[in-house]
């Protein structure tokens, strides 16, 4: 019969227990369980009949036992804990629920955002596309070179034409006029690029140093009327590439036509509401790769960078909206700073200086200022001292005659930036005239199109001179720096609605919709311009819509624009009714006047 099994001793307390490196669970402590089957069996202590729980010291433990048995809480406390707790519980459920919920919805998220970048990636393929445009230029341009640039000038009416005879002439005396210029069929124009078309033009040149097979043999410039696309040269039918400077009324775009004529549009005018930019941008966009990464042109990189920024700055007035750095965030461009320094600022001297100073002013905003002052911006307004008695008021510029638009003056920096302050500061007063009338004759200045609006229509007004006599003068303001001074003044728009022409003109600020006013127009007059990119509403052009724009009224210019007031139309009709008072005591004068003739010849007669 097998042995019974039995463990070895070897097996048993061979040797002494380790002591444990962890707790395990569900560890006998004997301590622990006497306590706390004492505490069991233990009655509650007894209260007084203040409520409080008499202090009775244990024997077995030692310790006090109301210390553990504490008050009984009140039944509504806790039940309300209790309620609580479970309140906390199904929030703290709904709230995972909601994780849940949204860890579910990342996976459709993630796939919106993929969508979204393929409709990007779609719309950047898309012919109406800037990356598109940028591209195809490129390409264009690397292929095929320019043959031919056009660019916006002034037409050459034939008073202008004999100034161009007596002033353009050879070294014989003879006049230098093109051939093209006596032609019935093409308008003379004369070549008057601004800034922008300059900027675009340096840019070019500076490409073509490195890179000359952009400029095909025989390139040349054209000049058309601002505006227009193409001059008589550009109807001719052959195959070339046209690139067109700042003109066209249109956006950046690409006309791939037939037999090899392409003409690319480094334009920024049309209706089309598109970002700020300028035919100097474009340009640099177009050849960005080349300045950045061609090694002549990576040292200049960061300077012609600059002059492309502050050409679209300077184009589109942005400098309107800069703002002060200091703790109040106010805007630069106030009235004061527009009355007092804003003559002195490279924005304003930008227009009649020397190209290549305005480029060196701007890529170094602090030439020429003696104030020992860094980090000048271009806003910032050169010390009265330098344009005075300094090197840049001696700097020689051109300007239009005031006199005869059709010849140029010369005169200093220190000259022009005189005139200039007498011209913001008499805008300036022609604005707060305005803002006075509007007040008085009851026309709002809050429109839903246009925002703050001023609204002028050159009345007649009464102001008080310097010597103070008071007298009637029209209100007027040069319509090229009426919309600085209307933004000086916290406009965001302004309205020239002319009563003798009966122009209708709006310069916004580009934030509105000016959409609103054109179909209203549109309904009156059918072909009514469109706005272009929500800043100009210009007047048709036609000399049929013309009639009939000089046929609506004030007031209903007013309504159109959303500026009229009941109190405009009470305070019309009360001058309405004085006139006519005027009129009948006229009349009635007049007709005694004749009754008195009509009776002294009787007497000289008889």
């Amino acid at each position: 019969m097998p042995e019974k099994w039995e463990p070895k001793k070897s097996l048993i307390n061979s040797k002494k227990a380790e002591p444990l490196d962890f707790e395990p669970i569900g560890k006998v402590d004997p301590e622990k369980d006497k306590k706390e089957a004492i505490k069991k069996k233990r009655p509650r202590a007894p209260k007084k009949e203040d409520g409080k729980v008499e202090i009775v010291y244990d024997p077995e433990l030692g310790e006090p036992t109301a210390s553990l048995h504490e008050k009984p809480e009140d039944k509504d406390a806790t039940k309300n804990k209790n309620k609580a707790e479970k309140m906390a519980n199904i929030e703290r459920k709904r709230q995972t629920k909601e994780r849940n919920e949204e860890s579910k919805l990342a996976v459709p998220l993630f796939e919106n955002r993929i969508a979204k970048m393929d409709l990007a990636i779609e719309k950047a393929k898309s012919k109406e596309s800037y990356t598109y445009f940028v591209k195809r230029a490129q390409e264009i341009i690397k292929e095929r070179g320019i043959d031919r640039i056009v660019v916006h000038g002034n037409p050459i009416t034939d008073a202008r034409l004999e100034i161009w005879e007596t002033e353009h002439k050879n070294k014989e005396g003879k006049p230098i006029v093109p051939e093209k210029f006596k032609l019935k069929d093409a308008p003379p124009v004369e070549i008057n690029p601004d800034l922008d078309v300059m900027g675009a033009l340096y840019l070019l040149d500076k490409i073509h140093e490195v890179k000359p097979e952009i400029y095909n043999e025989g390139i040349y410039i054209e000049s058309v009327p601002k505006g227009d696309v193409q001059g008589y040269e550009a109807k001719k039918e052959k195959r070339e590439v046209i690139l067109v400077l700042d003109t066209g009324n249109t956006h950046p775009r690409i006309e791939e036509g037939e037999g090899g004529k392409d003409i690319i549009y480094a334009d920024h005018h049309g209706e089309k509401g598109t970002f700020p930019t300028s035919a100097t941008k474009i340009i640099y966009d177009i050849f960005e790769s080349t300045i950045i990464y061609n090694k002549t042109l990576a040292a200049e990189a960061e300077k012609l960078k600059k002059i492309s920024a502050f050409i679209t700055k300077f184009d589109n007035l942005q400098f309107l909206d800069d703002i002060n750095k200091g703790k109040e965030r106010t805007k630069v461009f106030n009235s004061n700073f527009f009355v007092h320094k804003f003559s002195r600022s490279l924005y304003t001297l930008a227009k009649v200086l020397p190209f290549e100073t305005t480029l060196e002013m701007a890529n170094d905003p602090t030439k020429f200022n003696l104030d020992g002052k860094k980090n000048h911006s271009w806003l910032d307004a050169f010390p009265n001292e330098e344009i005075e008695n300094g090197e840049l008021g001696k700097i020689i510029v051109s300007i239009q005659d005031t006199t005869n638009r059709l010849r140029q003056r010369t005169l200093t920096i220190k000259e022009y930036v005189r005139q200039m302050t007498y011209e913001y500061a008499k805008a300036n007063e022609g604005v707060n005239i305005q803002k006075e009338y509007m007040q008085a004759n009851g026309i709002n200045e809050e429109s839903p199109y246009t925002g703050n609006t001023l609204f002028f229509n050159y009345p007649e007004v009464e102001i008080t001179t310097t010597k103070g006599v008071k007298k009637k003068t029209k209100n007027t303001i040069k319509q090229n720096i009426a919309y600085l001074a209307a933004k000086a003044n916290e406009y965001d728009a302004i309205v020239f609605s002319n009563p003798e022409t009966g122009g209708l003109f709006v310069n916004a600020d580009g934030k509105h919709a000016l959409k609103p006013i054109s179909n209203q127009l549109q309904q009156i007059i059918p072909g009514y311009p469109d706005p272009t990119r929500d800043i100009f509403l210009f007047s048709p052009k036609d000399p049929e819509k013309i009639e009939k724009l000089k046929k609506i009224s004030e007031e209903e210019r007013l309504q159109i624009i959303g500026l009229h007031t009941e109190k405009y139309t009470e305070i019309k009709h009360k001058k309405l009714d004085e006139l006519e008072i005027q009129k009948r005591m006229y009349n009635k004068e007049e007709e005694d006047l004749e009754e008195k003739i009509a009776q002294l010849t009787k007497e000289l007669e008889g």
